[in-house]
């Protein structure tokens, strides 16, 4: 092995940290999805979570991961695998030399504890990854489509839509005085269509006067009296 550095318990401590990487790994990252439906297909509050299932999520991944290491690191089975501290036999080749003795200890063999380690368990926590997964997909798909529905329902009911309606039915006679209003309401900044609407409304004013304005404006008895001796 070029540019080989430490021994056998060096070697042992580096497989022991890549035991606890690639195991957790993989059922910290199903946790995660757990988590994420929790929360998002059934709506439960963080307070829920952290209390009654949030040590299981954090537990399972931790305990299998430090407890395989372990186990293997004591049945001697984390050796130099060629590019790196794996499971393996030590010495290289004799599990199939027969004059020489495997220090391996345990009832199981190397090549059972990589599927343990890293072949059962990946294709579990994946295959269980995209299950979830979908399942998340599929709640986030109908909550878009029902939530568009709901927005498309109010804008279809909201009485802005039905302006321009009432607007056709108004009396003619108030089409400036309306217009007024939506201008004052929406273009603030247009003088010209508020003189308008104001010089209309002065004319109206003029064209109708007061009841008291016409009382004063006819003759009095007296005045008709004076006229009449004058002539």
């Amino acid at each position: 092995l070029y540019f080989a550095a430490g021994n056998n318990v060096s070697c042992g401590l580096q497989g022991f940290v890549t035991i606890i990487g690639v195991a957790g790994s993989m059922w910290y990252s199903l946790s995660l999805t757990i988590y994420f439906l929790m929360v998002i297909k059934y709506n439960l509050a963080d307070s829920v979570i952290a209390k009654r299932y949030e040590p299981f999520l954090h537990g399972f991944p931790l305990i299998y991961s430090v407890g395989i290491s372990i186990y293997i690191y004591a049945t001697q089975n984390l050796n130099p695998a060629k590019t790196i501290c794996w499971i393996s036999y030590y010495p290289l080749g004799c599990e199939s030399d027969p004059e020489v003795d495997c220090v391996n200890k345990g009832p199981i063999t190397p090549d059972a504890l990589k599927w343990i380690i890293a072949g059962i368990p990946l294709w579990v926590a994946f295959i269980l990854n995209t299950i979830l997964m979908g399942i998340i997909w599929l709640t986030v798909r109908i909550q878009t489509k029902k939530s568009q529905a709901y927005r498309h329902s109010w804008i279809a009911s909201s009485p802005h839509n039905q302006q321009p309606q009432q607007n056709q039915d108004q009396d003619p006679n108030q089409e400036g005085q309306g217009g007024s209003n939506i201008c004052s309401k929406l273009l603030p900044c247009c003088p010209l269509f508020h003189a308008n609407g104001r010089r209309k409304e002065s004319n109206q004013a003029i064209a109708a006067p007061s009841p008291l304005a016409a009382r004063l404006s006819r003759p009095s008895r007296a005045s008709i009296q004076r006229m009449q001796r004058t002539k």
